[in-house]
């Protein structure tokens, strides 16, 4: 019997077409049909009805059972669906896709007829974000040119001839048609992006829509936002006024003040391509109280415009994007102002090459936190130098910009003493090699720092493995910082063997010397030593010499000489360098069993005493060597920094750790201590050329050094200074000195005040002389 004669002779099987819901009934991937199946009745009285897993229909490929869930269930359980699988289940039948319409909220139209058919609300009735963009454009959908702008992609056929002529936008009273119907089936829309509509359409958006916060218009003039001006919860506006070679259109004053008395809730504003003056922007600044963020692109503002920002006492981000010009003719600088609240200041893609407008910017922006400079053309030293007026700086950014050199972002930077975040990329100028020591150090104490100038940065790939960057975790026994025995190892004997001058090219050295220096990451000397002898027995320098010449280099100086390896038990590379700063043993002479146990006076009164400062620049000369011989006391100059501070930091707590070794760190920090007490000692010794600051004021030397000796015990009569400042105090407590310096000041202070006491002299020696010749003339009368 063939499966045809059994088919006739079988009455029960039937031919039917399968429904779209059985066939997603059927199919095992679906992720619903757990959820359907699992609808079941609950247990009734009657035994036939007992069992547990009986469902309420019992033939299950004839039916869909989703139909006994309401819609605001089903709806609900499609919402928990990810976004992917959205589109396919929309598919199985019409009441899935319309459910599915429910839960868009982002819309992107291309038809306008969808609009002017009601098929967009009926489809989608609960939008919040919708983009009228290219739907108000008329294209030849017959064509196969495709006509791409920054804007919007277009059909084009061979009747096109120009965008001006107004043929490719639809017209405003058709816009505004749409608008209406829109805004009357969406009353929950949130943000709007729309072309050439006019105050009409505007208006019956915000009569519709009062929860509208960010709308984006093109192609606005001043009628147009009176419409905007009716939005009072808008948040968000970009307007652009003109798009070159597209559409043109004029925003003046007149718009904006308009603007600003309706919206006085802006948070965000964007101006692309309008214009306006200085009345215009202060309007916008003294209405909306509460802006934020205000950005400018393609501007085209008259002269004078920067001053009316000031007006924004709020305002927290200024940009600036592609614009051709700042403000030509800012005006004098007392009627600038400032910007007080302003944080962010960012410049992309703009024309930087008017140095006048450019210093007025930042003399208006001098209290802001983040420079961002990205693709600016004109940008080179002299005009960077601006920048320096901004002393709150925290964060700096350069993106291509190609004309700023190494020395120029230096000039800058040094000068910023809160800067924590620093970003260079593609500024070919920029070189590694031409990195000075104090950049170098200001690289190793920022919280992050992306250095990236041109396409040979090596500092990556040279600390790779190192584990430095990378903070320790207390929870993982894993982590790099307590395997530092065995880190160190691979990697500061391989740095110490390096070329120094190719080395210095790649990596900035401070960033290494930043942890080597550091107390609590001394690693035992023999640790190093014992692998130094394996690895290299027949070197020619040994482990001492090499780490000895890897500071030398560092601190550019002959100041560290070599130590002799029988004289001393070296303990650590801290106790090393610390001991190659004496090429002699700075003991004086001892003590006598009594001895003046006073400290030294701070270097202002010692300069009204006549004791002069005068720093020694001497070849092979250490920061300790100290003297003082006929008045003047001579110190070597101090390169003060974060560097400098923590290197001497670190060597107090050495010294006072090990309580057996000479404390001549302590005696020089005590010393230097005792010399600047206040603002006006550093000042001075600064004046000499005794402490140079590297991107520190004065303030923070005197209160590094206040912290340094704060707790520390000073020996004044096991001190290497003792003699000296013994000497020092005796010629200050001399009376003698301090009345001569006081005549010296009152009398030839300035170059004319020796006249006086040079006559009164004159008159004395007439006086004197007359008193003698009247002796004369009484013991020998004339004759």
């Amino acid at each position: 019997m063939s499966f045809l004669d059994q088919n006739q002779k079988s009455p029960s099987m039937k031919k039917w077409r399968p429904s779209w819901s059985e066939l997603w009934l059927n199919n095992k991937k679906t992720p619903l049909k757990p959820v359907v199946f699992n609808i079941q009745l609950p247990n009734t009285k009657d035994p036939k009805n007992n069992t547990s897993n009986k469902t309420i229909i019992s033939n299950f490929s004839g039916s869909d059972r989703t139909l006994l869930l309401n819609d605001d269930i089903l709806l609900r359980i499609l919402s928990k669906l990810p976004v992917s699988q959205r589109n396919a289940n929309s598919l199985v039948c019409k009441r899935w896709l319309n459910l599915q319409g429910r839960l868009v909220r982002s819309l992107k139209v291309l038809d306008w007829d969808f609009i002017e058919s009601g098929r967009l609300i009926s489809r989608f009735p609960n939008l919040s974000n919708v983009d009228l963009i290219k739907g108000c454009f008329v294209s030849s959908r017959g064509s196969a040119v495709i006509l791409s702008h920054k804007l919007v992609s277009l059909h084009v056929d061979s009747c096109f001839s120009s965008f001006y002529d107004g043929k490719l936008l639809l017209h405003t009273n058709i816009v505004d048609r749409g608008l209406t119907a829109l805004a009357s089936g969406c009353p929950n829309l949130r943000r709007l992006v729309v072309i050439g509509s006019s105050e009409l359409g505007l208006l019956s958006v915000a009569e519709e829509c009062p929860t509208l916060q960010e709308l984006e218009l093109h192609k606005c003039s001043d009628n147009v936002l009176r419409g905007i001006a009716a939005c009072e919860n808008l948040q968000i506006l970009k307007l652009v006024g003109n798009m070159e070679g597209f559409y043109s259109s004029l925003v003046s004053d007149i718009g904006l003040t308009i603007l600003a008395q309706g919206c006085k809730r802006l948070v965000k504003l964007e101006l692309s391509s309008c214009e306006g003056s200085f009345d215009g922007i202060k309007a916008i600044g003294q209405c909306c109280q509460m802006l934020e963020e205000l950005t400018f692109s393609d501007h085209r503002m008259d002269d004078g415009w920067l001053a009316a920002l000031s007006y924004c006492e709020n305002l927290k981000t200024l940009r600036f994007v592609s614009c051709k010009r700042i403000d030509p003719s800012p005006g004098p600088d007392e009627y600038l102002g400032c910007c007080p609240a302003l944080e962010r200041l960012h410049l992309q893609k703009c024309q930087l090459r008017d140095k006048k407008s450019v210093r007025a910017m930042f003399r208006v922006c001098e209290a802001v936190r983040e420079v961002v400079f990205q693709d600016c053309w004109g940008l080179d030293n002299d005009v960077f130098s601006f920048a320096s007026v901004c002393r709150r700086v925290n964060f700096l950014s350069l993106e291509g910009c190609s004309l700023v050199t190494t020395e120029g972002l230096e000039s800058v930077i040094l000068s910023w003493t809160e800067l924590q975040d620093l970003r260079v990329v593609s500024c070919k100028n920029i070189k590694d090699g031409e990195a000075s020591p104090a950049l170098s150090t200001l690289f190793s104490i920022l919280k992050e720092l992306k250095w990236s100038p041109d396409t040979k940065y090596l500092l990556a790939s040279s600390l790779a493995g190192t584990g430095m960057g990378k903070r320790g975790d207390p929870d993982d026994p894993d982590d790099p910082i307590f395997k530092m025995d065995w880190i160190g190892l691979d990697w500061i004997l391989p740095l110490l063997m390096q070329d120094l001058m190719k080395l210095e090219n790649q990596i900035p050295l401070p960033l290494l010397i930043q942890d080597l220096k550091k107390l609590e990451n001394q690693i035992p000397y023999f640790v190093l030593q014992k692998p130094f002898d394996i690895s290299l027995p027949n070197s020619v320098d040994t482990l001492q010499i090499l780490i000895l010449k890897f500071f030398n280099f560092f601190f550019k100086k002959p100041g560290l000489v070599g130590v002799n390896v029988s004289e001393f038990e070296r303990k650590h590379l801290l106790d090393l360098v610390r001991e190659s700063f004496r090429s002699q043993p700075l003991r004086s002479q001892s003590p006598p069993a009594k001895f003046n146990s006073h400290l030294i006076q701070p270097s202002m009164k010692f300069n009204q005493v006549g004791i002069k400062f005068e720093t020694r620049n001497r070849p092979n000369i250490c920061f300790l060597d100290v003297k003082f011989c006929n008045r003047v006391l001579k110190i070597p100059p101090l390169r003060m920094g974060d560097f400098i501070t923590c290197f001497i930091l670190n060597y107090v707590a050495f010294e006072q750790c090990y309580k057996h070794c000479e404390k001549f760190v302590i005696d020089y920090a005590t010393f230097i201590g005792c010399l600047i007490i206040n603002l006006k000692d550093t000042g001075f010794l600064f004046d000499n050329k005794i402490i140079k600051n590297y991107y520190m004021t004065d303030g923070e030397v005197t209160q590094s050094f206040e912290k340094v000796c704060k707790y520390v015990t000073f020996d004044i009569g096991k001190s290497y200074l003792y003699k000296l400042i013994e000497d020092v105090n005796q010629y200050y407590w001399n009376n003698w000195h301090v009345r001569w310096v006081s005549f010296k000041h009152t009398y030839f202070d300035m170059s004319w005040s020796f006249i006086s006491p040079l006559v009164a002299l004159i008159l004395l020696l007439l006086i004197m002389i007359q008193a003698f010749l009247a002796y004369l003339a009484y013991v020998h009368p004339p004759k």
